[in-house]
């Protein structure tokens, strides 16, 4: 993301960057465009080609734990989040590497840190947050949506975003209109980890219409998690609960995703 939200080891010769918030200081979209190219090609040089960024919460609340306090927001209004986001996928693009918008529906407003625990923005959220998602979604530019596990009850009851059958179904899928490869955040975070168990956090995952389920394997380490997750959904096709046309949907969404990686690969800005 730049700033503090960078994952791969300095070590590997990554440059220092600055973050979203101070981007969004600067006001300067070429600028971000150009700090978007720059962390592309540096993921490149590395072998990376799908950069899980940019981050488009709003800086509703500067001392969130997760997006404020740590600058990964490019500011409080949709307009410039909007902004600047999309001038970094452009950078990104330039790159040959491809996006991913999060934490829907949004993260900025939450006074807890999901990674933790439990994050209810139940009282804080607003519908603006939904806005950099409509208009980036609405000019194409997003290649995959990351979900967020904060929990709304007004927008689902029972279960927090990323598990929830109505929140990314209804707001992202109809309401947003985006049809792409959804992904999920961490599943080992504490939010979801605490709460559910592996066979209840895949099967909510699919009947909430996640394409990608993503286990970061730092926070709780298990060697072939992976092949626990694959043998949960064989089993859940095999008994019915899941079906086969379920797969299959994100099976295609994700094979499109792959075929963008030759619309953008290999381009100069």
């Amino acid at each position: 993301e730049g700033g503090n939200g960078s994952r791969p080891a300095p070590r590997l010769g990554l440059k220092k960057t600055d973050s979203a918030a101070a981007l969004g200081r600067k006001d300067a979209p070429a600028l971000t465009r150009r700090a978007g190219r720059r962390i592309g090609r540096q993921l490149r040089q590395v072998g990376i080609n799908w950069d899980f960024a940019p981050v488009v919460d709003l800086n509703r609340n500067p001392s969130s734990p997760a997006i404020g306090k740590l600058e990964r927001s490019f500011g409080p209004t949709a307009k410039k989040v909007t902004r600047h986001a999309a001038a970094f996928i452009h950078g990104l693009h330039d790159a040959g590497v491809l996006s991913c918008i999060k934490h829907f529906p949004g993260h900025g407003s939450a006074t807890a840190d999901s990674h933790l625990g439990v994050t209810d923005i139940t009282a804080t959220w607003s519908a603006t947050e939904l806005e950099p998602y409509a208009r980036l979604v609405e000019r194409e530019l997003p290649d995959a949506v990351m979900t967020g596990h904060v929990f709304h009850a007004g927008l689902d009851p029972e279960a927090p975003a990323t598990l929830s059958d109505a929140v990314i179904p209804e707001l992202l899928r109809e309401a947003i209109g985006f049809e792409g490869v959804v992904v999920s955040d961490d599943l080992q975070m504490g939010a979801i980890r605490e709460a559910y168990t592996l066979q209840e956090t895949v099967r909510r995952c699919l009947h909430a219409d996640v394409d990608m389920l993503l286990f970061g394997n730092n926070l709780v380490y298990e060697p072939y998690i992976w092949r626990r997750v694959q043998t949960i959904i064989s089993e859940l096709v095999r008994e019915g609960h899941v079906s086969r046309a379920r797969i299959e949907r994100s099976y295609e969404r994700i094979r499109k995703l792959k075929t963008r990686l030759g619309v953008f690969a290999g381009t100069e800005p």
